[in-house]
């Protein structure tokens, strides 16, 4: 990548802070540019916002929705290309 690229994003979901801070660290020294989201809820809001996700990283066991409904919800809600849990 260049300097003139954009970096590509990552949305990163997860309801404990340590381990989006960890992912972002790791991430954003890779040259990306992440946007964190703590809850499903957040997250959706910013699909929904028509943020450009190149790709979302998503905790497979969160309180408020397991990882094969959040799967499933996220593929119906927004421009994200890839997906991994």
């Amino acid at each position: 990548m260049t300097t003139s690229q954009t970096p590509p994003i990552v949305l990163v979901v997860d309801d404990e802070r340590p381990i989006r801070e960890i992912e972002r660290r790791i991430l954003e020294k890779a040259g990306y540019h992440i946007i964190e989201a703590s809850s499903a809820a957040e997250a959706f809001a910013t699909l929904k916002d028509g943020k450009p996700i190149d790709l979302l990283i998503a905790d497979l066991d969160m309180p408020e929705l397991s990882g094969m409904k959040w799967s499933d919800k996220s593929a119906r809600c927004g421009p994200t290309s890839k997906c991994c849990m």
